[in-house]
């Protein structure tokens, strides 16, 4: 091999490790111990032989002497004193090459020592997020038994700004609890313009058909963005799932529900995809959230579009619909390929009475009497308020805040992995599934999803440790051990390369 090739391979070489390095987070001087690679010892406490003075002077290294002592009687030589926590108690340290079989070995000896009083792994803490918001006693969802974990979760992820979610709905108002930062401009392919403000709903007699009724104006939208993005620690108001990713508000249904064609329109524009006499989506969204439905099977114009936001990266997440057990075989959007079809639970764990099933829903989340963002106004908007509603729709709002978030830990997951996830780490429905058609996988527990995308490799088989397609990525294993013998190679070729430099005058 010539010296210059030699050079190339070398560089791409320490390139690739310290891909490594900063992929698994491993650092020369931050480096965290390996679960159960320390041990906390507290020694037998031993009666005082010499005066107070030269006693604390001698605790200071009694406890590692009287250590020493004790790994030569039992032969070992698997440990290392790290420090003293206190008078007789140590922190001991496995050799790197020990492995777990062995360390259980090694404490079980130290156990039954009669100089030791105890011998236990040395565990890890975690800081628990919890935000102020005054609201969030209403938002049972989030930290029930039965709710999805956020508490917990937020631990984990908090969202990124670079992942887009957006909501396809009756459009948006402004509200106290919404950053104005965090909500893009959107589209409303209702009205054909720019501004996805929302209206209002409202309906008298016979407006939609014959015979119709007059309704209230939902301010549905505004209320599933909450669910998802109402600002968190603010000391104002509930708390959104996703703390720092912007939402994209896309008007798709008006007064009297929503024409196939704007939702077409709505999902290939929020994906990025062109949609002719449409401005471009400069902040195309990972995730498009389509709470509604229809008693219809997939339209195929409906799933091509859905087929091209999926292909463009989106995930798609839709409602099952609210029709008291239908197969969602027969419900459009929650029937189509490529969607996250997502049922409502109560406040037991059970499957709401109320939401639709079948062998096609991926899981479930919690639906009944969900408080979030809403508005006073009957017809048109008026005050900011509050308020809880029940459905699919707001399930399927926080499975879509959920994917935002594990997005966030892995940006190359694919549809598939997402669907994984989420199954794989799903809790039970209480009793079971109370349906022949299919209840999907359990109830969105949110910190076990977290949790299970730490360890998950981008790719697209559906697989918690797949590999492979969805442009690569890395394999985050937070329980893998510390880097050194990588550190050490990466010291190694730095000399090689700084030596082949000083013979040729460049690198």
């Amino acid at each position: 091999m010539s010296l210059p090739t030699l050079r190339r391979v070398l560089r791409r070489q320490l390139l690739a490790l310290f891909g490594i390095i900063l992929c698994n987070g491993a650092a020369f001087a931050t480096e965290r111990p390996e679960p159960g690679s320390q041990l906390i010892v507290r020694l037998q406490s031993k009666p005082a032989e010499v005066g107070a003075g030269e006693a604390r002077a001698a605790s200071v290294r009694e406890p590692e002497e009287r250590f020493a002592a004790i790994e030569k009687a039992l032969g070992l030589q698997d440990l290392v004193v790290e420090r003293h926590l206190g008078e007789d108690v140590i922190l001991l340290r496995f050799a790197d090459a020990t492995g777990s079989e062995r360390r259980a070995e090694v404490t079980a000896l130290l156990r039954a020592h009669p100089e030791v009083q105890r011998a236990e792994p040395d565990g890890r803490v975690y800081p628990a997020f919890v935000p102020n918001d005054p609201g969030l006693s209403s938002q049972w969802y989030l930290y029930e038994a039965y709710g999805i974990q956020a508490y917990n979760a937020w631990d984990l992820q908090r969202g990124l700004p670079g992942i887009t979610v957006a909501v396809l709905d009756t459009g948006i108002l402004d509200h106290q609890d919404l950053d104005p930062g965090r909500v893009l401009p959107g589209y409303d392919f209702v009205g054909g313009d720019a501004d996805p403000t929302d209206p209002g709903t409202y309906t008298v007699a016979g407006d939609c058909e014959p015979g119709s009724l007059a309704k209230d104006s939902t301010w549905h939208g505004l209320h599933l963005a909450g669910i998802v993005a109402a600002a968190a620690d603010n000391g104002v108001g509930v708390a959104g799932i996703n703390h720092a990713s912007p939402l994209l508000p896309v008007r798709v249904l008006g007064k009297c529900g929503g024409l196939y064609s704007d939702i077409i329109a709505g999902v290939r524009w929020a994906a990025g995809v062109a949609v002719p006499g449409v401005p471009s989506n400069p902040r195309p969204a990972r995730v498009i959230n389509l709470s509604f439905s229809a008693p219809e099977r997939c339209d195929p114009e409906i799933q091509r579009a859905i087929n091209d936001a999926t292909a463009a990266g989106a995930i798609v997440v839709a409602a099952a619909g609210n029709g008291n057990g239908s197969d969602i075989s027969n419900v459009l959007p929650a029937g189509c390929d490529n969607v996250i079809a997502i049922a409502a639970t109560d406040r037991i764990g059970t499957l709401a009475s109320y939401s639709n099933v079948g062998s096609q829903l991926a899981l479930g989340a919690p639906g009944t009497q969900i408080y979030a963002l809403y508005n006073s106004g009957a017809t048109v908007a008026g005050a900011d308020s509050y308020a809880s509603l029940s459905g699919t729709s707001v399930a399927a709002a926080q499975v879509s805040a959920a994917v935002s978030l594990l997005l966030s830990t892995q940006p190359a997951f694919t549809l598939n992995n997402i669907r994984a996830i989420l199954q794989q780490s799903a809790r039970p429905y209480t009793g079971g599934c109370p349906s022949v058609q299919g209840c999907g996988a359990g109830i969105l527990d949110l910190r076990a999803a977290l949790r299970l995308a730490a360890i998950t490799t981008p790719g697209d088989p559906a697989s918690n440790r797949d590999g492979g397609g969805g442009g690569g990525g890395c394999v985050l294993a937070p329980d893998a051990p510390a880097q050194n013998g990588v550190a050490w190679l990466l010291l190694g070729l730095w000399l090689v390369l700084l030596r082949l430099r000083s013979h040729s005058g460049r690198v």
